[in-house]
């Protein structure tokens, strides 16, 4: 059991010292994108979303089981980390778009982007609206 604990910290410390790129809005730091799925990559066992749109935005993750994982209301302008996810599974970003500012009163729109973590990056996405509606995109277009 001793070494279980000693082997679990050594790693979470291996971990902790990995380079993290960060996403950040003035353009200075690089950005690196998912070739696979087109979304930004970010801290190791992130998935980060971002609500760029005028609707409040009702956020769940899921498993690659099709259980849910995390969910949270995101209100226009905000943003929200979720952790503890790893390489190699894959998770569902579902973003439902509402009527209402609390995330309530019907979708407006219901989108998804299928992820895999990668080895050390996490996933950012960012929900808009562009001409063709609703998506999660990688970046700010």
């Amino acid at each position: 059991m001793k070494k279980l604990i000693a082997l679990t910290a050594l790693l979470a410390l291996a971990l902790s010292s990995l380079p993290i790129l960060a996403h950040a809005d003035d353009g200075n730091e690089e950005q690196q994108i998912s070739p696979r799925t087109g979304l930004l990559k970010i801290s190791s066992d992130t998935i980060s979303v971002k609500n760029e749109t005028d609707h409040a935005v009702w956020i769940t993750i899921y498993n690659t089981f099709d259980s849910i994982r995390d969910y949270g209301c995101l209100k226009p302008g905000e943003s929200h980390d979720w952790n503890g996810y790893y390489p190699p599974l894959s998770y569902d970003v579902r973003a439902e778009v509402t009527k209402n500012l609390n995330c309530g009163g019907g979708n407006v729109a219901d989108v998804r982007a299928t992820t895999q973590m990668p080895n050390i990056m996490g996933i950012q996405g960012t929900v808009i609206k562009d001409g063709s509606g609703y998506k999660i995109v990688g970046k700010k277009p």
